[in-house]
């Protein structure tokens, strides 16, 4: 007889992007079940080097980074950006992955092992060697549940909790026409500033993924969000200073009284272009709650 298991958050597929969903939502504290039709990393990995974002966001959690920096890179140095015609032409044009701090080289089956451990300490249950058989959705709640079995143990029952939606309350998530229409736009990726902090740059990416964040020019905004729990309210120019004056405002869509409400995804939750676009505090904890659910 199968086993029955409960879970917020079920995952299918333990490679790169699977085990990175394992890794965050242990980061916060999110039950998840992992599971993966293999036993451990493919011998022949497709991956060889890894993005300046994505060291952005392996920062945010403890002691990742370091523990990935310490490794050799692998014999032909960092991954670098060629222009050829063929493969076998000669390499023209070579030039860095990346413009600002280099990428990673480390080949995907040597990121791997180290991404489930990590994973593992912080709470997730990763299950490799499992084969999905069979899932359902149940109506009466919009849980999910799925059947895995494995070769040794048996069948495992696994029940979530938990669907995702998009942003609006119809769950789609509203896209922008232009480019410049995505800057700050709630459903988008917050977006890369350089700041100063002391003697430090530091990028505005860097002050997220810790937790919800309010990120305004305005002092003002942290008075009214004081009541608000379990955000942050960081004022450019207070501890952190703009590199070139006028970014915030162009990068995330407000003019200097404005300010923008943060996931701890590093997604923008919410936006007020203004200081009199929020209405009321409590309009701060409805969004919270909403985009958390």
């Amino acid at each position: 007889m199968a086993e029955s298991l409960n879970t917020s958050v079920i995952i299918l597929g333990g490679s790169i992007v699977g085990l990175c969903n394992a890794l965050f939502l242990a980061q916060r504290g999110v039950p998840c079940i992992l599971i993966e039709r293999h036993a451990g990393s493919s011998p022949h990995p497709r991956a060889m080097g890894w993005t300046h974002r994505t060291m952005e966001l392996f920062r945010t959690v403890d002691g990742l980074e370091a523990e990935l920096n310490a490794i050799p890179s692998r014999a032909g140095g960092k991954p670098r950006r060629v222009a050829t015609k063929t493969l076998n032409d000669k390499w023209d044009d070579e030039s860095h992955w990346t413009n600002s701090k280099p990428a990673l080289g480390i080949a995907q089956d040597k990121l791997e092992p180290i991404l489930r451990a990590k994973a593992i300490v912080l709470g997730a249950d990763l299950r490799l060697g499992y084969n999905m058989t069979d899932w359902s959705l149940n109506d009466d709640d919009d849980s999910v549940s799925l059947t895995a079995t494995n070769s040794t143990t048996g069948g495992q029952v696994y029940n979530s909790g938990t669907v995702l939606t998009g942003d609006d309350d119809n769950g789609k998530m509203a896209l922008a026409k232009t480019p410049a229409e995505s800057r700050g736009q709630p459903g988008f990726r917050a977006p890369h500033i350089w700041l100063k902090r002391g003697d430090e740059d530091v990028s505005s990416l860097d002050l997220f993924c810790g937790g919800w964040v309010v990120l305004s020019k305005d002092p003002s905004w942290k008075e009214r969000l004081g009541e608000v729990e379990h955000v942050e309210c960081v004022i450019v120019g207070h501890g952190v200073e703009e590199a070139d004056q006028g970014a915030f405002e162009v990068a995330f869509g407000v003019d200097n009284t404005g300010a923008v409400l943060i996931r701890p995804n590093g997604y923008v939750g919410a936006r007020w272009k203004d200081s009199t676009a929020l209405g009321d505090v409590k309009q701060v904890h409805k969004l919270i709650r909403h985009t958390s659910s």
